[in-house]
């Protein structure tokens, strides 16, 4: 069976009740962790360890935050004090870690499935096809040591508001990043909004935004999961086409898994 698994966050006790009550085996099964697997949970090192040992049986997908670390680890962000990463930057088996996540994608299709799978979200005019495309950009410069510094580097800043295919150079790269691993709403322009993390209530709509998910997207038949967006709650607002699966753990919510191939949800309380 293949699993479909939000925003861990580092909330490894709640992880490894997950794939209790999945009966997940590495030998038999298949996981796709749908980005943040890190952060603000009690033990990033924990989830950390569980994917590096059975790498075999998992797909990983980066989000913002594990980004983000690649970053405080070079030196070029300071750690968020609301993120308790600090033992896995410390633990001998970071460098493993870090060799992991920088290769990595921002984007897998499993057309078999009819699962396209992002952190974020994807631009509503790229297929599946163009969005792996954005993707294999990001990790064709993640892959390669002095690349990989320059774009953690620079990654950070809110623009450009809106993907054009001939956008070049960091601005070309941080709008692929930012669409696949910070995105949530859209204003009235159609441009990227990154400040309202709240939920997609009459505030938001009154602010003039919208999902990006509201506009038509070109999917070619798949349906795409993502994560990053707790305050959903595993809502998908009536579109049938996407599956939210960032059900709040960190935030005393529930950790959930998606199988695509009987269409169950399968959740645990971040509490046990």
């Amino acid at each position: 069976m293949h699993y479909f698994i939000g925003d861990i966050q580092g909330c490894y006790s709640a992880f490894t009740r997950l794939l209790e009550k999945l009966d997940f085996s590495p030998s038999r099964d298949r996981l796709t962790l749908i980005g943040d697997l890190i952060a603000r949970g009690e033990d990033s090192l924990g989830v950390m360890q569980y994917v590096l040992d059975n790498q075999h049986a998992i797909d990983t997908i980066l989000g913002n935050h594990d980004l983000h670390l690649l970053a405080v680890a070079r030196g070029y962000k300071m750690l968020n004090p609301k993120d308790n990463t600090q033992a896995l930057l410390c633990s001998a088996r970071f460098s493993e870690i870090d060799e992991y996540l920088r290769h990595q994608p921002l984007v897998r299709d499993y057309k078999e499935l009819g699962i396209l799978a992002v952190h974020a979200g994807i631009w509503h005019s790229w297929t599946p096809k163009k969005a792996v495309k954005r993707s294999a950009e990001i990790e064709e410069l993640l892959q390669d040591t002095e690349s990989a510094a320059w774009l953690l580097k620079n990654m950070y800043g809110d623009g450009p508001g809106k993907w054009k295919k001939d956008l070049e150079g960091i601005e070309r790269y941080r709008a692929i990043i930012n669409i696949c691993t910070r995105m949530r709403l859209l204003t009235k322009s159609g441009k990227l909004d990154l400040k309202y993390k709240g939920k997609l209530d009459a505030t938001a709509r009154e602010k003039g935004l919208h999902p990006w998910f509201e506009t038509e997207l070109n999917l070619k038949g798949r349906r795409l999961a993502f994560g990053h967006w707790a305050a959903l709650e595993g809502n998908s607002q009536g579109f049938d086409d996407v599956i939210p699966l960032d059900h709040g753990c960190c935030w005393g919510g529930e950790l959930t898994a998606f199988a695509p191939e009987t269409g169950e949800f399968i959740s645990v309380n971040a509490d046990a």
